[in-house]
């Protein structure tokens, strides 16, 4: 929130668990971004049936995150 509010953007938050159905609307997002999110959810199909069923056709998911044995890794769950 703060840095939304020091760029200046409208950007809304909304803190959920992903592994289960959020109130966002199905095929409402044009993108779903995490970054170093990943190798922390120990129910990736649920988290991944989640996130297609918010992004829109045509719309893009990408995902960044250090592998365990990366110089910035080790903290995942293997």
């Amino acid at each position: 929130h703060y840095i939304a509010q020091r760029a200046g953007a409208k950007a809304s938050y909304l803190v959920g668990d992903i592994t289960r159905e959020t109130p966002v609307t199905a095929g409402s997002l044009s993108l779903v971004y995490s970054l170093s999110v990943l190798e922390h959810i120990s129910d990736l199909p649920a988290a991944f049936r989640e996130m297609a069923r918010l992004v829109r056709p045509g719309g893009l998911m990408v995902h960044r995150y250090d592998p365990y044995f990366h110089v910035r890794g080790g903290h995942s769950a293997g």
